[in-house]
């Protein structure tokens, strides 16, 4: 949705989500959400300090961030950073690869009034995958945007 030249994130949710970021000192994004935000300087530079790691599957160095492929390798150089809380900021393959791994313990989505066609998929349509999600809270954000925090439930 971000890269819909149709639909920008309002204010409000980026900078809720970049003091989520600055909280928790890190976040874990993949290869394209990297590259976007890397198009956006200031953005870079409000995050100096706060360890940026990217999930991807071709190895690549890149400058400003710690490159690893996969989900457990993000959490233990994490871990060896001294983080007790890791945030996972975008892409639906990194998503996916996180949720996969059964590693979420909770999801804040934010619920935008916009409909889009094209967008990333968090799953295939033939993927055979399931979670239960308890809510724990939600609130208006800005105009008609609503966050939800959810906790993940044993599927027991």
């Amino acid at each position: 949705m971000a890269e819909n030249p149709n639909h920008q994130v309002p204010a409000e949710v980026l900078g809720d989500f970049m003091q989520k970021v600055v909280t928790a000192g890190n976040v874990v994004m993949g290869n394209s959400t990297f590259r976007m935000l890397a198009q956006h300087p200031a953005t870079l530079q409000a995050l100096s300090g706060v360890e940026l790691v990217v999930l991807s599957s071709n190895g690549a160095e890149m400058e400003g961030c710690k490159v690893v492929a996969s989900p457990a390798e993000a959490i233990a150089y994490l871990q060896q950073k001294g983080c007790t809380e890791v945030l996972v900021g975008g892409g639906s393959h990194t998503y996916r690869s996180f949720l996969e791994a059964g590693i979420i313990t909770g999801l804040h989505l934010n619920l935008v009034p916009v409909i889009a066609a094209a967008g990333g998929d968090w799953w295939p349509a033939d993927a055979d995958w399931f979670q239960r999600l308890q809510l724990i809270s939600e609130q208006r954000m800005v105009g008609d945007v609503v966050q939800v925090h959810y906790e993940t439930m044993s599927l027991i």
